[in-house]
């Protein structure tokens, strides 16, 4: 069975793939291509912790700090994958596996190496795939995700701005020169991310092209479209106040609450305000322009940088004075003492208590669970035609 290694690199439509892939599982594998359920899905990052040196945010979050938790854990994983792997090839010819974590987190030749020695006996051949985005790009994206996640609280100006052509994550002619160490050059498959580089503009129809067989696109579904969010300018200060104000992690425990806002936020639509401006993105290109014309005459076959410089328009004074009002105010207000937010999933079951309420007879106390869930979270399915119709059953009932 042939493998279809993706790993990146991050900001560059990895979440879309990944959501897209597992959407359409079970039609891929009607046509001979597999995907894992043990590695994680459907972002396979299972894989890239297993072989990892340094622990991080994935250890922390499934509680594998501690000594013996991680080498239990990896080793359970291991046999599993094992197994799945083996019995996926008696049906499939292709595996795919996919996770941006191999560009960002596998940083040594030993990582990487430690990796193929344990893919190599599972599978016959390994096909490693890989997205390329201008620097200066992938971190104003990488920014937004920072402040999505709730560790950044800064501005974008100062934001890896010290990042040189030595950092692993951003050269690519060094991260992907690893790459070619242990897998062999003739392994690699680089493609430049944008639509004007994907055949037939989309980037999950490129990645069927680059899988070396025949797929029936026709047989796939394409509702999946969209995945991170982005935020532009309202947004991002926004977003800092409320990062400021809400801890990432409180008490070492994960801070809903923080991301509750956050999620409000991401999806207002109103605060759409245009994009972000990053000061210093031509700057942080030109840092890369060396690397980036070796990176293109070894592994694309082409001289020159691949990456077009980007624009660079600074931030007006009257737009720094209203971000900086806007983002002391917005502190205060997700400051505030005992801030809570009702979610979608707590509003579901605030309506389905005030149904039962009702039928109960226990009608004041039902109108008033469906309010705060109609608030909470408006056009929730049954539940603003419902309180519409009980508000006008009670305004009918005799006064007592």
């Amino acid at each position: 069975m042939k493998c279809i290694l993706h790993i990146g690199t991050e900001k560059t439509g990895t979440t879309l793939l990944q959501d897209w892939l597992y959407d359409n599982r079970k039609a891929l594998s009607a046509q001979g291509i597999a995907l894992t359920s043990s590695a994680a899905a459907p972002n396979n990052r299972r894989l890239a912790a297993s072989v990892m040196q340094e622990p991080d945010d994935f250890f922390r979050r499934l509680g594998l700090l501690e000594p013996g938790k991680a080498e239990a854990f990896f080793a359970t994983f291991r046999a599993e994958f094992t197994a799945e792997v083996q019995a996926l090839a008696k049906t499939h010819d292709t595996l795919v596996l996919t996770s941006e974590h191999f560009h960002s987190r596998l940083e040594t030749v030993e990582e990487i190496r430690a990796l193929r020695a344990f893919l190599a006996p599972l599978v016959e051949d390994i096909v490693v795939l890989c997205y390329f985005r201008e620097q200066s790009e992938v971190r104003r994206s990488l920014y937004s995700t920072a402040l999505w996640v709730g560790v950044s609280t800064g501005p974008i100006d100062g934001f890896q701005r010290h990042n040189d052509e030595r950092d692993h994550y951003y050269n690519y002619e060094l991260m992907f020169g690893k790459w070619a160490e242990v897998f062999g050059e003739d392994a690699l498959r680089p493609r430049l991310y944008g639509t004007a580089h994907f055949e037939g503009g989309d980037i999950r129809r490129d990645f069927l092209a680059q899988l070396g067989r025949d797929v029936d696109a026709a047989k796939l579904s394409w509702k999946v479209t969209t995945a991170n969010t982005s935020f532009g300018r309202l947004k991002s200060v926004i977003a800092r106040a409320l990062n400021i104000a809400q801890p990432q992690y409180v008490k070492d425990r994960y801070n809903d609450t923080r991301h509750r806002l956050m999620a409000r936020i991401a999806e207002a639509d109103a605060l759409d305000s245009g994009p972000l401006t990053s000061p210093g993105q031509a700057e942080f290109h030109a840092r890369f322009d060396a690397s980036n014309r070796r990176f293109a005459e070894r592994f694309l076959g082409r001289t020159g940088n691949p990456f077009p410089a980007p624009d660079d328009t600074p931030r007006s004074a009257g737009e720094a004075q209203i971000e900086a009002a806007l983002l002391e105010g917005m502190q205060a207000v997700f400051a505030r003492p005992g801030l809570v937010v009702i979610g979608k999933e707590e509003a579901r079951r605030l309506r389905d208590m005030a149904l039962r309420l009702h039928k109960a007879g226990q009608v004041h106390d039902a109108r008033f669970l469906l309010r705060m869930a109609v608030r909470a979270v408006p056009g929730l399915p049954k539940a603003q035609s419902t309180l519409e119709a009980w508000e006008a059953e009670a305004q009918k009932a005799p006064a007592r």
